[in-house]
């Protein structure tokens, strides 16, 4: 890019000052660095593109209409170098724990080698097309010990949120497939809580999970519970009686299928729980 530096037309105070006598100027020139013989005409701009860096002068005079040169008028100016932009990256290092005499070129995926248990730096620099290298950048990181070989010794579980009826069981070598107890739970929609743990005594986070519990239904199973029991029998005999339980299943509770609730089914749902 060619430098060029805008030259300013002189105040004419500078130049021919102190006339009573009206008069204008009819030509300007200038010289650079003292070699008046070198004299160019002026113009908005110069071109200094061919300037050696450092430190130069300008030397500047202007003639009037009565052909009078005024005194030179001189300023110094710095002529600085331009460097060409770097545009790209053409290398990539990187050394750790500030082993800079061991630098290796980066890539996606770096090497740690056999690097030990504890706190580490790391470092990276790049190299631009110019060949001027970049201020290091470093990162710490923290290795930590290999882990043994991990698998699952224990288990836990509960229903609907309720953490003090947790279930906790244990896993044996080798098994993957363990059951889980639900009998105790009414049909209809629940959630289950379960968490594991492992051979460094590590607990999982627990994992929450939405289910639909649903069962055949049991004739005479008048309460729902899933069990043909006592309760199933006192229920029954309370309906026969006219006095209809909470929890009561109507459909269930024809038990010889005769096609009406009466004595016959409290007593065969009675012989049922019996053994009979």
């Amino acid at each position: 890019m060619d430098r060029k530096l805008l030259i300013l037309v002189l105040t004419l105070a500078w130049l021919v000052g102190g006339t009573a006598v009206a008069k204008s100027i009819t030509d300007r020139v200038y010289w650079i660095d003292g070699d008046v013989g070198s004299a160019r005409a002026l113009t908005s701009q110069i071109n200094l593109s061919a300037m050696s860096p450092g430190l130069h002068t300008i030397s500047v005079r202007v003639k009037d209409s009565e052909q009078q040169w005024s005194a030179p008028v001189t300023r110094c100016f710095l002529c600085t170098a331009v460097e060409e932009r770097a545009t790209n990256i053409t290398e990539r290092q990187y050394w750790l724990d500030g082993n800079v005499s061991e630098a290796k070129e980066l890539t996606p995926v770096v090497d740690l080698g056999e690097i030990r248990p504890g706190l580490h730096t790391l470092s990276v620099r790049v190299k631009d097309n110019q060949g001027q290298w970049s201020a290091p950048v470093t990162r710490y990181f923290l290795v930590t010990p290999p882990n043994e070989a991990k698998v699952i010794t224990n288990y836990c579980y509960f229903f609907d949120g309720k953490d003090d009826e947790m279930v906790l069981g244990f896993v044996s070598e080798g098994e993957t497939v363990f059951d889980i107890d639900a009998s105790m739970l009414y049909p209809g929609e629940h959630t289950i809580t379960w968490l594991v743990c492992d051979s460094n005594d590590a607990w999982s986070e627990p994992v929450t999970e939405s289910f639909e519990l649903v069962y055949e239904a049991i004739m005479g199973d008048v309460n729902e519970d899933n069990s043909l029991d006592i309760t199933d029998v006192v229920a029954l005999a309370n309906y026969v009686m006219g006095d209809t339980p909470s929890n009561f299943n109507v459909g269930l509770a024809d038990y010889n299928k005769s096609g009406s609730v009466d004595v016959t089914d409290v007593v065969a749902v009675a012989n049922a729980v019996m053994g009979l």
